[in-house]
């Protein structure tokens, strides 16, 4: 997932090595708003946390843990975001 959103051009907050395969924070690519978490959660029911503080609207908190942490749902979160985002 997280390799797969550097691709895309998202930026992770945590450095290579210190970086938590169950939580994913990015930083937004430009152009993009808080509005495609919204249209995440009405239009593919994938819910993923806002940023805080001074990171409202800029950031995300993607969580891959328990019964979520599955390829098949990183795969439907990415092929989400890339439907959306050429819409």
């Amino acid at each position: 997932l997280q390799s797969a959103l550097e691709e895309r051009g998202w930026k992770l907050f945590a450095k290579e090595g210190n970086r938590l395969a169950q939580l994913t924070s990015v930083r937004l690519p430009d152009g993009l708003t808080d509005d495609l978490r919204h249209r995440l959660l009405h239009d593919h029911a994938i819910e993923v946390g806002g940023g805080l503080g001074d990171l409202a609207g800029k950031g995300w908190r993607i969580g891959l843990m328990g019964f979520g942490a599955r390829r098949a749902n990183a795969l439907r979160f990415l092929q989400a975001i890339d439907s959306l985002v050429r819409a």
